[in-house]
C-alpha cells in the first residue's frame, strides 16, 4: 500500500510538468503537430540534445518549458 501510495504522489508531481510542457508547445507552435515534432526531434545546440531526450525527466521537462519560455519572449 506504501508502494502504491508513493508512486500515486510522483504521478501527481509529474503531471503538472507534463501538462504544462505540452500547453507550452501547443502554444508557441501554434498547434501545428509537424513543427512541433521537427522541433522536439532536431538536436537544439541551446539544449544539448534533442528535445525530445529530455521529457523523460521532471527536470529535463523543466528545461524544456524554460527554453519555450525564452523562444517565445525572444531571449536567445
Amino acid at each position: 500500500m506504501k508502494r502504491l501510495s508513493n508512486r500515486l504522489r510522483m504521478s501527481e508531481e509529474k503531471a503538472p510538468n507534463i501538462v504544462m510542457l505540452a500547453n507550452e508547445l501547443a502554444i508557441f507552435f501554434a498547434y501545428d503537430e509537424r513543427d512541433m515534432d521537427l522541433w522536439l526531434n532536431e538536436y537544439a545546440p541551446a539544449l544539448g540534445s534533442k528535445p525530445s531526450e529530455l521529457m523523460a525527466t521532471i527536470e529535463g521537462r523543466s528545461r524544456l518549458i524554460r527554453c519555450l519560455e525564452t523562444m517565445k519572449y525572444g531571449d536567445f
